[in-house]
Parts: structure tokens; C-alpha cells; sequence
């Protein structure tokens, strides 16, 4: 773990935190849960990992955070705290406010964030601009130095280009540097890296990662991709069907995993095969919302499933080490064995 920006003497408040966070959709006469109970905690200048398959409810937990909601979705329960205040409920234009200046979140295509027909520069003044009562000049020099951070080369000139003249990661850089021009107390990342090349990826998390520790800015780091919250993220929620299924320090939660699901997202990163093997995946695939299951979720696709399994939700409780998992039968347990295992 990192030092923390805690002042001596002072007891440090969360940047962000989600707490019993319910997100449902209403469709038709259904009501379906995409989210239920998410909770987690992020210091300033800490990185958490959201993690997960694509479905999981991860991207639905951060527009729940951002405000970004539309119909049919609404959350229905929990609170959102943002510097000690809950921010779930309150006005459009408060939430208008927030954003940018309290709160960003950068996309995985970063054309969602830019507009291609306006120059860099304009758009990361106008960020300045609205937030701050600062000359074009001083806005400008802004928006520079964090080109500059952001490490894009010759950043005053590259203020004068349009998107379509970078690179997808550099385009991807500009989208981080205006989420971070107001020096927000959140950012919300959701699959930022995604589709970028791999040199490219490893360099755009090793300059987020030293602007955490430099300006003490929280990030949610969304992601179905562990090998990258593996080497960046000091805590981790591993999600599955809308709840955390695992949840704790990375390196805790990845070395010494307790839930089945957190043990087969490891299991079916490339590095884990042997050269020449098939990759192991996770055998069926995730139940739609409106057909889940009763019980645990996850039972129908378990290799330890067993009694109880299939007709009670476990509770989040805390596991071996610095850990909390949702199972029955997390993996630092026998099973008495397996002699009750359920392969039904």
C-alpha cells in the first residue's frame, strides 16, 4: 500500500463512498436489480478496481455514482457520499455542478468525452472556464501543464489539433488530462484502456497511477480485465450479477482468492495457461436479470456448489486475511471434503 494523504493528526475522510448501492430497471411490469447492495470505500489518492464480466453491473455502478442514470433505470436504495455528502437525490443542476469540478469519469472511447469539431485546446479551456474564475491565458497554461502530465509531447502546440489528429491513446490521454483539470476529488474510469495497445496501456496506468499519489485524486477503475487492476489498484470489488461477490486488498484478494468466481477470472487470464493449452474459461455463462436465480447467483456455474447454494443469498462477511467474500463454501474451507457438494 501506498502512503496515505492523510494529514498527521486527522482522521481521514473517504473521497467516495458507496454504501448498500440498489439500481433497478423498470421494464414493463418488472422490476429488475442491476445493481443490489454494492458498497465500497475509496481514500483520497487511492485506486479501487471494479471488477468483472461484462454484465456484471459494473458500468451501471459508476453512471449510478456520476448521476447519469436515464429512464428506465433509477436507484432505489443506498446513499453515494462524495467528500462526506450524499449526493444521490439532489437537484439537476447540483449534479451539473458536481461534474468536472467534484467528480469526472473518462470512457472507454474518448470521443464520447471529445468533440472532433472543436480544437483540444478549446475544450480543455472551456473545462477550465466554467468551473473557475481564471483568465483564457491562465486556463490555457492549465490545460498545457496537464498535457504535459499526461505525457504528450510539445503540449502548447498540440492545444491548436483537432481529436482526429492523435492516436487512439493519445486521444485517450487528452480524455484522462480534462477529467483531471479541475483536480476532482473522483474519477471514474470505466474500461479506459480497453481497447488500446498494450505498451500504450501500461504507460497511460503508470501516469494515472503517479497522478493519484501526486494530487491525492481517488479513482474507481472499472474493468473485466484483472492483469490490469493487478498491478494498479490498491483495493478491488469483484462484482457478479449486480453484487460484490469479493472484495478487499488487491494483492490479498488476487494472491489468496475466496470466492469460486474471483479463482476463474484468474484462472482464465492468458498468463495463467500453460504455452500450448486452452485457455480455461468458466464453464456456462451469466443468467440474464430477469431469470435469476434463486439463492446464489453464481451456483448454476460453481464447481463448489452445495447445500443451501441454490435457495439462500450468502452474506458479504470477512474471509481469511484482509478480505470479505459472498459464498457458502469460499476456498480457504474443505467442504467437509466435498462429501456435500451439490453437482445438480
Amino acid at each position: 500500500m501506498r502512503a496515505s494523504h492523510m494529514q498527521p493528526g486527522k482522521l481521514q475522510q473517504s473521497a467516495l463512498r458507496v454504501s448498500d448501492l440498489v439500481t433497478v430497471f423498470d421494464v414493463g411490469h418488472a422490476t429488475l436489480n442491476a445493481v443490489s447492495g454494492v458498497s465500497f470505500d475509496i481514500n483520497p489518492g487511492e485506486i479501487h478496481g471494479l471488477v468483472g464480466e461484462s454484465g456484471s453491473g459494473k458500468s451501471i455502478t459508476a453512471f449510478s455514482v456520476m448521476g447519469l442514470l436515464e429512464a428506465p433505470g433509477r436507484i432505489a436504495g443506498g446513499s453515494v457520499e462524495l467528500n462526506g455528502r450524499d449526493i444521490v437525490g439532489i437537484s439537476p443542476e447540483e449534479k451539473r455542478k458536481l461534474r468536472g469540478r467534484d467528480i469526472s469519469m473518462v470512457f472507454q472511447d474518448p470521443m464520447m468525452t471529445l468533440n472532433p469539431l472543436l480544437t483540444i485546446g478549446a475544450q480543455m479551456i472551456d473545462a477550465v472556464l466554467v468551473h473557475n474564475d481564471v483568465s483564457r491565458k491562465e486556463a490555457r497554461r492549465q490545460a498545457a501543464a496537464m498535457l504535459g502530465r499526461m505525457g504528450i509531447p510539445s503540449p502548447e502546440d498540440r492545444l491548436d489539433a483537432y481529436p482526429h489528429q492523435f492516436s487512439g491513446g493519445m486521444r485517450q490521454r487528452v480524455a484522462i488530462a480534462i477529467a483531471l483539470l479541475n483536480k476532482p476529488t473522483v474519477i471514474l474510469a470505466d474500461e479506459s484502456t480497453t481497447a488500446l495497445d498494450v505498451t500504450i496501456q501500461a504507460q497511460i496506468l503508470y501516469e494515472v497511477r503517479r497522478l493519484a499519489d501526486d494530487m491525492g485524486t481517488a479513482f474507481l477503475w472499472i474493468t473485466h480485465d484483472l492483469s490490469v487492476v493487478s498491478g494498479l489498484a490498491d483495493t478491488i470489488s469483484v462484482m457478479y450479477m449486480g453484487r460484490i461477490v469479493e472484495q478487499g486488498e488487491t494483492s490479498v484478494v488476487l494472491e489468496n482468492p475466496q470466492h469460486p468466481y474471483t479463482r476463474g477470472l484468474i484462472d482464465s487470464l492468458p498468463s495463467s495457461n500453460r504455452r500450448g493449452e486452452p485457455l480455461r474459461q468458466i464453464k456456462g455463462t451469466a443468467p440474464s436479470l430477469d431469470a435469476l436465480p434463486a439463492g446464489c447467483a453464481f451456483a448454476p456455474r460453481c464447481p463448489r456448489v452445495g447445500p443451501g447454494c441454490r435457495e439462500t443469498m450468502p452474506d458479504l462477511r470477512h474471509a481469511a486475511g484482509r478480505s470479505a467474500v459472498r459464498c457458502h463454501y469460499p476456498l480457504n474451507t474443505s467442504q467437509n471434503d466435498g462429501e456435500h457438494r451439490d453437482h445438480g
